[in-house]
């Protein structure tokens, strides 16, 4: 199975470099799932088209 992630560009190099130090950093700031999910909720209120109605 192949994703558009796997895809490479003819001009892009074939090696993937991650940096876990960074990684890690940016996964530690991340909400928990439950902000995420009130967040979502909220967004999803927001965009609702009937709300204005």
């Amino acid at each position: 199975m192949s994703s558009a992630s796997d895809v490479i560009a003819p001009d892009a190099c074939a090696v993937r470099v991650v940096d876990a130090a960074k990684v890690a950093a940016v996964s530690a700031s991340l909400p928990d799932g439950e902000t995420i999910t009130e967040l979502a909720q909220v967004f999803g209120l927001l965009s609702d088209p009937g709300r204005c109605g």
